[in-house]
């Protein structure tokens, strides 16, 4: 799983400021470059190909000014996915460490994330896949809140998509371990970073806040995006997210229809009214597809 390598400080930048360099470090280390498919505040992301299998991965660089074991971003998504073992989550193949720099090899989307879906298809998801997709999403937050780890950064840059049938939840840099494992009590969160259009009203009061709830609102966010095909604007007022999804609901129930919660409690601004992760219950995707379209967007089902 990990890999140290231990080069001299010149030569560690070269690999984080020379392309030829570091083509040079990821093939010494057994991948070859594909393409940088993503950059980010905590860093860029490649797509390799593995010299051994031929199999094509991610690579997720991560750099750092003072020694990168002590860089709380990659110890929180390094440690969180090595803890972390299911089927909606990412997972890690292999991590490679140098003094200032950690690449965590993982797992290709091969239709990138949701966000990026979203643009090429114009804004355009049917049911099923807003559905399925939000059922899995749930699925993997589950197994986070399970093991008293809170994502928070949920939303649709960090859900992968592999197929139709198949997202994953990626990016754990801000991830939160919220309980005290010798007490058992809960730990209350001071970081309040996150996607501006995804972040709870008590994440935006600037005051310790309880990680797991605030995961809750972000998936209302998160199932609003899919509905709208837009962003909430930030500072959103919750009764608007809430409306939505319930005329969705409307849309799209049946008669049969097995959901005990309403889905719109998500995005109840009180922290405490929301559902736990345990209880977010969606509907089975419907037997004949049904178009929707929310007021003010453009929605349709995918061709």
């Amino acid at each position: 799983m990990f890999n140290l390598n231990v080069p001299s400080g010149q030569q560690e930048m070269d690999y984080i400021t020379n392309p030829k360099k570091w083509s040079t470090f990821l093939s010494s280390n057994g991948y070859q470059k594909i393409t940088c498919i993503g950059h980010g505040s905590f860093g860029d992301v490649y797509a390799v190909s593995s010299l051994d299998s031929g199999v094509d991965l991610a690579v997720k660089r991560m750099v750092s000014r003072n020694n990168i074991t002590e860089d709380n971003t990659w110890l929180a998504e390094s440690q969180a996915l090595l803890k972390l073992d299911h089927e909606n989550i990412v997972q890690l193949k292999e991590i490679l460490i140098t003094p200032k720099m950690a690449c965590l090899v993982l797992e290709l989307a091969p239709y990138g994330n949701l966000e990026l879906l979203t643009e090429r298809l114009d804004k355009r998801f049917d049911v099923s896949f807003v559905i399925t997709a939000f059922q899995q999403t749930v699925s993997a937050v589950k197994c986070c809140h399970d093991n008293d780890i809170a994502h928070c950064d949920i939303n649709p840059s960090n859900i992968l998509v592999f197929s139709h049938h198949l997202v994953k939840l990626a990016d754990f840099g801000l991830s939160f371990r919220c309980r005290d494992v010798s007490s058992g009590k809960e730990i209350l969160c001071t970081d309040y970073l996150g996607h501006d259009s995804y972040i709870a009203p008590e994440v935006i009061k600037r005051q310790p806040f309880s990680a797991k709830p605030a995961d809750i609102w972000s998936l209302g966010c998160l199932l609003f995006f899919m509905i709208a095909g837009k962003h909430p604007a930030k500072n959103t007022n919750s009764n608007e997210l809430r409306a939505c999804i319930n005329e969705w609901m409307l849309a799209i129930s049946t008669s049969d229809d097995s959901s005990k919660v309403s889905l719109s409690y998500l995005c109840h601004t009180d922290p405490e009214l929301r559902p736990l992760i345990s209880e977010v219950i969606l509907m089975q995707p419907p037997r004949s597809e049904k178009s929707f379209r929310p007021r003010g967007s453009s929605i349709s089902k995918t061709e």
